[in-house]
């Protein structure tokens, strides 16, 4: 470091300014650079001065012919944004061989005495960077938006040590984060910028650092450290939140125990300084400078990316032999001269752009040729890379041209095949063969699914898509790492019958329906249409017996399956908690939504009953208690077929206190814990309730996974602040559950994925309770007269109609003290003089500490009591019943986290149906803590000869049908579709999984189920 300090400045010892501020300068070993600001190295307070962000390019210029130069005149030099091809001073495009972008100036810069034109052209170019606010990663929104494949730009207001060693240790020096906020390491190329800085002591310099979001294959190999190649960049913001979700640090100390062994610093070893410098981290042990911006999402222009004019194109890539390969005198080890035979019928003469592919070189093609045949000579191609010896260009290669229309070529040319068809391009292809597609351009993954873009069916193409449910070929498309080759990868090896030649297509896109076209990252669908390819299977392949049926969801009808082979039947195929999107062929569930609902005086059940003056203190005892209470669908005011209200998470309880007022008290041990009840209690009817006899767990319906919610070791502390009115204008006071910090704890309720059925009490002697609906809806009028029981009778009434149960474990606490009351009323039919009402329901069962008739303490420990006992009369100390038809006022909180969906019946058309692992589209990238789940059931065959399996109109909210049962009868759901073998008849339910927290949800655009016979 002393030799860099000795260095610093105009002369040795200054920190003066180096050169004048924007001028341009020519760099000791070649090359130009333009003069920052700077204090030639030797600042002692290292300023940040300005984040921007633009295009990353290589400059070209062009010769006296209007041609461009191959060799750039800047490389890594960031330009606006909005500077696109004019044709008058600019074009901007990529190279086909490094996929970087070059901006090629339409004027001189070398070989001439006025460069003006072209110094001026620059200067507009890159004069005008957008500004990254100065934000922290705490600041408020809005925040500065990147796209997703910009390059920042790090201007410091002095010369930075940029030595081979600080440029090793850029990534751990300006370091790059993702997330909300921005705490994922994000693996950036950083790399120092070679166009702007100083000379100083005679060598240059630079005051800036690039971060550059993407990474091409060229760009990482000449890294000094490892890097994946990355065409897309930043991750996407979210639209439900602006807040930063991209954020840059630059530690300003070394800590080791971090692992910060470097920072960035000025050529005297000086870092930034922190008092003046933005943002900063004072918490970080590395004190670490802060900049915080968002990155592009799909609803900003050009999908979050830079601005895009140049629209994709289908590559061809064809066998070749390079018979002659020489130096060209243009640029020695670059430039060469070709001589070559296409060797198959597909072939063309040579344009600028073409690349050629041989022995590991990637040549483009930088001027035009004819073809004589099928030769071509004197061919003028550009190296990628120094290559030493001429010779290894020679012998078998690719060459790669993008489609056009116009060209005289066959259909299959424009398609590739992994390994190759035994008669190139598409004739003779193997039943394990790959199908692949090359681009000019990076593109977006999720424009190319196996289902929508890029399908691969069986028979012969027509002119506009055949695919229906039962013809197209399941597979998967992988990308190449830089998104511009795409392979289908079958799941199955392609049917065939040994000896025969079946005829396949493959189809891009639709030419009837431009929505579907595969589009590049910025948005941009494809610059010519391909039409269908048509393939043949090699006849000496063995037999493939096996089929798929595919969902897919074009149109809002969502009915493109049919049964045994057959298309669209104007059958619904779903049934469910879903939306369609017919533009995006998607189908997404409810949107996550909370909402709280009292169970109060206000809706007509509760109205009814009978308030207690006063209260109850259980389960807030300080001597323990262990009780279970309940709440069903119409306390809460819904109906039993409103199936908005299914499939609800709860993530909140409360109660309501008695007189409005809360004391503060303390818990150490308190345990909450939810599930389904087994019993249905309904006003007229003394044996629907909560029973004595039975044990506490087995009030919880079979298979309904009681949860514990709230943990016991968390505790309830209860705070008079806490306190919140409801929409109904009732005090409420929160139970402890999901009021920390901590990741919500929800439980699902009405649960269709639940088929026990339940409401087992209420047999009574004369008349039994009816089951859904109740009989106290009837009686309060919130149903038609006479319609108690007509969904299910008792016994056999599913979980939606089913109450949640609560189970609260109070453990015994010093410091409890048991003198808040809970508001109550109790559940029972209004009395109809002179006649008493019949004896009520239990609607809460307990076993509770208290003190005894002799004066002494009886604690109970709810881990011990298995059955109720009952508590102690707090006036006599005399044990009470271990249950009544107290019925707790409060709210339930609830969250939509699931949606479920059920298929029709899916038929392969034979029986011995070995069915195989489904495919989803998309089969990755759904939003950060969303899942899609599968689970199956199967049949052989089905009672009748209805249509009632195939018509999601049929079914109900658990897929079932009142009609044609299936046979034998399912044993249940499984999410090993193995299970379903060998049965002709399938039949899946989805659950799409919401993300709570951060409001996403996953969407679907495709379910394959492929199948042997």
């Amino acid at each position: 470091m002393a030799g860099l300090a000795g260095a610093c400045g105009g002369s040795a010892g200054s920190s003066g300014q180096s050169g004048i501020t924007g001028k341009e300068e020519t760099k000791p070993g070649g090359g130009f650079f333009f003069v920052d600001v700077n204090g030639s190295g030797g600042s002692s307070n290292v300023r940040l001065a300005e984040v921007r962000w633009g295009r990353l390019v290589d400059v070209h210029e062009v010769d006296g012919s209007g041609k461009r130069i191959e060799d750039h005149v800047f490389r890594d030099m960031v330009i606006e944004p909005f500077v696109v091809t004019d044709n008058t001073s600019y074009v901007l495009d990529r190279n086909s061989v490094t996929q970087r972008e070059r901006l090629t100036i339409l004027a001189r810069k070398t070989g001439v005495l006025d460069t003006s034109g072209f110094d001026q052209l620059l200067a507009a170019a890159r004069d005008a960077l957008p500004l990254v606010t100065e934000k922290g990663f705490s600041a408020p929104p809005p925040f500065s938006a990147v796209p997703r494949n910009a390059c920042l730009v790090l201007r410091f207001d002095d010369c930075l040590d940029d030595r081979a060693t600080s440029a090793l240790n850029l990534p751990n020096t300006v370091k790059v984060f993702s997330g909300y906020p921005p705490s994922t390491f994000f693996a950036s190329r950083v790399v120092f910028d070679p166009n702007h800085g100083a000379l100083v002591g005679g060598l240059f310099h630079t005051t800036r650092v690039l971060v550059d979001l993407t990474a091409s294959e060229d760009e990482t190999d000449t890294l000094t450290y490892p890097l994946d190649v990355n065409p897309v960049g930043f991750p996407a913001s979210v639209s439900s939140s602006q807040s930063t979700n991209l954020g840059v640090r630059i530690p300003t100390r070394v800590d080791v125990g971090s692992g910060q062994s470097r920072v960035l610093t000025n050529l005297s070893g000086q870092p930034l300084d922190t008092s003046s410098n933005g943002p900063v981290d004072l918490l970080s042990p590395t004190r670490d400078v802060l900049r915080a911006a968002r990155s592009g999402q799909d609803g900003d222009a050009s999908n979050g990316f830079l601005p895009d004019s140049i629209r994709p194109r289908v590559v061809g890539g064809w066998p070749i032999t390079v018979t002659s390969a020489a130096n060209d005198p243009g640029d020695p080890g670059f430039d060469f001269v070709l001589a070559l035979s296409f060797t198959t019928t597909c072939l063309n003469d040579p344009a600028v752009g073409d690349v050629i592919r041989i022995n590991g070189a990637h040549l483009e093609v930088t001027q035009a040729a004819a073809l004589v045949g099928s030769d071509v000579a004197g061919l003028r191609v550009r190296s990628a890379v120094v290559v030493s010896n001429s010779l290894t260009l020679q012998g078998q290669g690719l060459f790669e041209a993008p489609f056009h229309p116009s060209l005289a070529l066959g259909n299959g040319c424009w398609v590739s095949f992994l390994p190759n068809a035994s008669a190139f391009p598409a004739t003779g292809v193997l039943t394990s063969a790959q199908v692949q597609l090359r681009f000019s351009e990076p593109m977006d993954p999720g424009t190319l699914s196996p289902f929508r873009n890029f399908l691969v069916v069986k028979g012969s193409a027509q002119a506009l898509s055949s695919a229906i449910s039962h013809n197209v070929i399941v597979g998967e498309v992988t990308p190449s790492s830089d998104l511009t080759l795409f392979s289908f990868v079958p799941k199955l090896p392609l049917p065939h019958v040994s000896g025969n030649n079946e005829t396949l297509h493959v189809e891009l896109g639709d030419p009837s329906d431009p929505l579907i076209s595969p589009r590049d990252l910025a948005g941009n669908a494809l610059r010519h249409d391909l039409p269908f390819v048509d393939f043949t299977i090699d006849p000496p392949e063995l037999d493939q017996n096996n089929g798929a049926i595919v969902l897919r969801f074009e149109d809002d009808n969502l009915d493109e399956y049919g049964a045994n082979g057959g298309g669209p039947d104007t059958f619904a195929d779903l049934r469910g908690q879903f939306f369609p999107n017919g533009e995006k062929g998607s189908i997404f569930p409810r949107a996550v939504s909370f909402a709280g609902w009292p169970a109060d005086r206000t809706n007509p059940v509760p109205r009814n009953m009978v308030p207690v003056p006063g209260g109850v203190t259980y389960p807030l005892n300080p001597l323990g208690a262990k009780l279970q209470t309940l709440w069903r669908y119409c306390d809460l005011g819904w109906n039993a077929r409103d199936e908005t209200k299914y499939d609800l998470d709860v993530v909140g309880l409360s109660w309501s206190p008695a007189a409005g007022g809360v004391q503060a008290d303390f818990y150490e041990l308190f345990e909450i814990r939810l599930g389904h009840s087994r019993w249905l209690p309904d006003e007229a009817f003394q044996t629907s309730g909560l029973p004595f006899g039975t044990t506490f767990e087995g009030n919880f319906l079979a298979d309904s996974n009681p949860k514990v919610v709230h943990s016991r070791t968390l505790g309830y502390a209860l705070n008079p602040s806490n306190r919140f009115t409801a929409t109904t204008g009732v005090v409420m006071m929160p139970y402890p559950l999901n009021l920390g910090s901590f990741p919500d704890v929800t439980y699902t309720w009405r649960d269709t994925a639940i088929l026990t059925l339940g409401a087992d009490g209420g047999a009574g002697t004369l008349t039994p309770a009816p089951g859904i609906p109740l009989d106290i809806e009837d009686v309060v009028n919130v149903i038609p007269n006479g319609t108690a029981g007509s969904i299910a009778a008792r016994t056999l009434v599913p979980s939606f109609g089913l109450p949640l149960l609560i189970e609260f474990s109070c453990f015994p606490s010093d410091s409890g003290l048991g003198i808040n009351a809970l508001d109550v009323s109790l559940g029972q039919l209004p009395a109809v003089p002179p006649a008493l009402p019949p004896p009520p329901p239990n609607f809460r069962i307990f076993s509770a500490g208290g003190i005894t008739s002799i004066g002494t303490e009886a604690p109970i420990l709810p881990d011990s009591e298995l059955i109720p006992k009952g508590g102690f009369n707090a006036t006599t100390g005399l044990t009470t019943p271990p249950g009544d038809n107290v019925f707790y006022l409060g709210q339930l909180d609830t969250v939509v986290r699931l949606s479920r969906v059920h298929t029709v019946w899916l038929d392969s058309g034979l029986g011995d149906t070995s069915w195989k692992s489904p495919v989803m589209e998309p089969a990755a990238g759904q939003p950060s803590g969303t899942l899609i789940l599968l689970d199956f059931r199967s049949a052989s065959n089905f009672s009748g000869g209805g249509t009632a399996p195939f018509n999601g109109a049929a079914l109900n909210a658990y897929g079932n049908q009142t009609t044609n049962a299936p046979l034998p009868p399912p044993i249940g759901w499984s999410s090993n579709i193995a299970l379903a073998n060998p049965k002709r008849f399938l039949q899946t339910r989805i659950t799409f999984v919401n993300n709570p927290a951060t409001g996403l949800s996953p969407e679907l655009t495709a379910l394959a189920f492929p199948y042997t016979k």
